[in-house]
């Protein structure tokens, strides 16, 4: 795992945010993601941290944990 579950979702934000602000013809509005994550919780200073990740490899063997799922919506809200 290389990131905790916040920051992914975060660097997956960012990426489309990046993508509308490059002034192309297409602006990505909302995104559904339904991805195969790695999940691991950690205690850090102050509690308990979920660390979750796509998978490292693309072929599962007996011995890595089993796979958990995340399915996530990401749509841009109007400004007030």
């Amino acid at each position: 795992m290389r990131r905790s579950l916040s920051n992914m979702i975060a660097e997956i934000g960012s990426g489309l945010l990046g993508a509308n602000a490059q002034g192309t013809r297409i602006r990505v509005r909302s995104i559904v993601l339904d991805l195969p994550i790695e999940v691991r919780f950690d205690m850090v200073p102050g509690g308990l941290d979920v660390f979750a990740d796509v998978p490292v490899w693309r072929w599962r063997t007996d011995f890595d944990h089993p796979l958990s799922r995340l399915a996530l919506t990401l749509a841009e809200e109007e400004p007030a």
